[in-house]
C-alpha cells in the first residue's frame, strides 16, 4: 500500500505497520546456515555486509533479497522493523528477542516497542543522530519534513510507530533508509527530523 496523503500534504510512513508490526518475531526461527552472502548469527541476520542488508543506491523503491535469517514477518517491504533488523541485528539479539522484549508493551504492538525494548536493555538513546543509529518514532508522531520539488512533505509515523536506519547524519537532518512505506520496495530520503519526537538508538548496549 502506498503512503497516503492528506490535504495538508502529510504522508503516513508504514501505514501497513499496524498490521505487519503487530506480529511478534517468528517463533522457532532457524538459522539458514552459511551461504555465499553471509550467515545467520543465532536467530538474527548476520552483520557481515551482503545483498540482504546492503542499502541499494537511489531513492527507491529499491529491492533486496529476502533474508531467511530475519526474525520479522516475511512480508518485509510492508514492515519497517524488517529493515531495522537487517541493519541493526544487535538490537534484536540483545533486546527485542530477550525475555522482556518482543513487542510486549501497550496495545499498539508496533515498531515503537523496539525503542522501548532497546531502552530496557541498556541501549543509549538520544535526540542527536549518528550514522549507524536506528531512528524511532512514537505512534502517529510527526517525524519531520522532506523537500519534494518546490514543496515540502510532512512525514508521519503510523499508529504503531516507525523505525528507520540512519545512513548519514547532520545537526538537524538525517539520510534514512527504510521499508514499511508500502509494498513496492524500500526507500531512501533526507528528513529534517522533529527533534522532540525522533529518538536515535545508538550502537552499543549496556556493556558499552
Amino acid at each position: 500500500m502506498a503512503p497516503r496523503r492528506s490535504t495538508a500534504g502529510a504522508v503516513a510512513l508504514g501505514v501497513v505497520l499496524t498490521v505487519a508490526g503487530l506480529s511478534a518475531p517468528r517463533a522457532g526461527a532457524q538459522p539458514a546456515g552459511p551461504s555465499a552472502t553471509g550467515q545467520c548469527t543465532g536467530l538474527v541476520p548476520s552483520t557481515t555486509p551482503s545483498s540482504f542488508n546492503r542499502t541499494p543506491r537511489g531513492a527507491g523503491p529499491w529491492h533486496v533479497p529476502l533474508d531467511p535469517c530475519n526474525p520479522e514477518p516475511l512480508a518485509h517491504y510492508t514492515n519497517c522493523a524488517y529493515w531495522g533488523a537487517e541493519k541493526r541485528p544487535d538490537i534484536w539479539q540483545n533486546a527485542v528477542l530477550q525475555p522482556d522484549g518482543g513487542y510486549g508493551h501497550g496495545a499498539s504492538g508496533g515498531a515503537w516497542n523496539i525503542k522501548i525494548d532497546a531502552a530496557t536493555y541498556g541501549y543509549r538513546i538520544s535526540h542527536r543522530p549518528k550514522a549507524g543509529d536506528l531512528a524511532a518514532w512514537p505512534p502517529n508522531a510527526t517525524m519531520g519534513s522532506e523537500k519534494s520539488g518546490s514543496g515540502t512533505i510532512i512525514r508521519l509515523a503510523s499508529p504503531g510507530g516507525h523505525v528507520a536506519y540512519v545512513e548519514k547524519a547532520w545537526a538537524s537532518r538525517v539520510k534514512l533508509s527504510t521499508t514499511g512505506i508500502g509494498s513496492h520496495g524500500g526507500y531512501t530520503f533526507i528528513l529534517k527530523f522533529n527533534k522532540h519526537k525522533t529518538f536515535f538508538i545508538h550502537r552499543g548496549g549496556s556493556s558499552s
